[in-house]
């Protein structure tokens, strides 16, 4: 265990070190060890024994409202993800369902997941996957406040809204004790152009690292680790680490750390199964801005529910008997 618990200490250690903030492009989920298919399309279908469905609603910057209008402007972001293992050929395949408004800005995606997990010993898999969809974007441009008056690119235009194809692929490997993969969102970088010259919000490529695992310390007690990294590999996008305590194979109680670089958060997170089979369960987040909250609101809420069910089983043929053609 202390071997083990060493290696999955180093992975998250190097998957933190390098640190440069920049601007969010895409919705943050502090629960994204439950949601790993919004995260590395070659999750789907990972968990072979059933069929997952995810939805997570987040309200980050509770109570903050613009020095102009007051209308608001923090992130609201709702992902639903569903996702379903084809085990007679190793594969999987999942859908994810995306909302995220941020001030002017409404993002809504629909994209599909393929993933092949090819198999090793000791019950490790190495899996790759693709996912392609639509991106949406639509642009108030109402709620923008020109320097310039009657600017010819604002006034007057409305709410305008685009559509672009967006593909993404990953590589993850996973044992029963632990798992790592990259990803890359945005892989050909669409962008919004609204009829002008210039790209107005490009989708830039962005390469996202996810690591973790389980160090079991009794029968009713484990440690999950875990951590996220996304760059676009000049600068940090973000990082994040979480551990997260396993009670009784029903409970998660943990924490968890995020740094933008001008804005860094503490979480905490905590969840629930449900019915006698746990096959439903609940989790919520709080967080806490800690450093760059003065121009926002200090808290943020997130709550996840998912359900599960059964994986298709393969199909199996009989023998029927008739007298009729039984010459025995």
């Amino acid at each position: 265990m202390k071997k083990e618990l060493t290696y999955l200490l180093v992975l998250l250690w190097a998957m933190l070190l390098v640190k440069e903030g920049a601007s969010q492009q895409d919705a943050q989920f502090t629960q994204f060890m439950f949601n790993q298919l919004y995260v590395n399309p070659a999750t789907a279908g990972i968990d072979s024994r059933f069929v997952h469905f995810n939805l997570i609603h987040r309200r980050q910057w509770v109570g903050y409202s613009t020095t102009l209008d007051g209308d608001g402007g923090a992130p609201i972001s709702t992902v639903f993800t569903a996702t379903m293992p084809i085990n007679i050929i190793r594969s999987g395949i999942g859908i994810q369902v995306l909302n995220d408004a941020l001030g002017p800005i409404t993002n809504n995606d629909i994209q599909f997941s393929y993933a092949y997990h090819h198999p090793f010993k000791n019950q490790a898999r190495l899996s790759i996957g693709i996912r392609g969809g639509v991106y949406n974007q639509a642009f108030d441009f109402g709620k923008l406040r020109p320097n310039e008056p009657n600017d010819p690119l604002i006034i007057g235009r409305g709410r305008e809204s685009q559509f672009v194809p967006d593909f993404a692929v990953g590589i993850y490997y996973s044992t029963p004790k632990y798992f790592a993969g990259i990803s890359t969102n945005h892989l050909f970088q669409p962008s919004f152009e609204y009829g002008t010259t210039f790209a107005l919000s490009p989708l830039e490529r962005t390469y996202t690292f996810l690591g973790g695992g389980e160090v079991i310390l009794s029968p009713s007690v484990s440690l999950q680790p875990s951590a996220i990294v996304k760059t676009n590999l000049r600068n940090v996008l973000s990082y994040e680490g979480a551990l997260l305590a396993h009670l009784k194979q029903k409970y998660h109680i943990g924490a968890s750390f995020r740094d933008l670089g001008p804005i860094s958060s503490i979480s905490a997170i905590v969840s629930t199964r449900l019915l006698k089979d746990n096959s439903m369960s609940m989790g919520y987040a709080f967080d806490y801005e800690i450093t760059g909250a003065a121009a926002k609101a200090a808290t943020s809420h997130e709550l996840r529910i998912t359900y599960r069910i059964p994986a298709p089983k393969k199909a199996e043929l009989f023998n029927i008997r008739t007298p009729r053609f039984r010459f025995e």
